[in-house]
């Protein structure tokens, strides 16, 4: 299953984590420098899509049009 997070503060970051862990495909997208900082701690570079959530050729590139799921974090 693949989610496609909007926001990687703590909230986005520990669901990630949680469905990483238990298996699940997960794209995590954020804006924010200080916060990418955290995530990249936190999560494989690879599950991160650096940008605005709300910018489409970046939905794109976390792909989602095969998500499964979304979550506004």
């Amino acid at each position: 299953m693949l989610v496609v997070i909007a926001g990687g503060g703590r909230t986005g970051a520990t669901l990630a984590a949680v469905l990483l862990h238990h298996g699940h495909d997960v794209r995590v997208i954020e804006h924010r420098p200080d916060v990418l900082t955290h995530v990249h701690r936190e999560l494989p570079t690879e599950k991160i899509v650096q940008g605005s959530p709300l910018n489409p050729e970046l939905l794109e590139i976390a792909d989602i049009a095969r998500a499964d799921g979304i979550a506004a974090c």
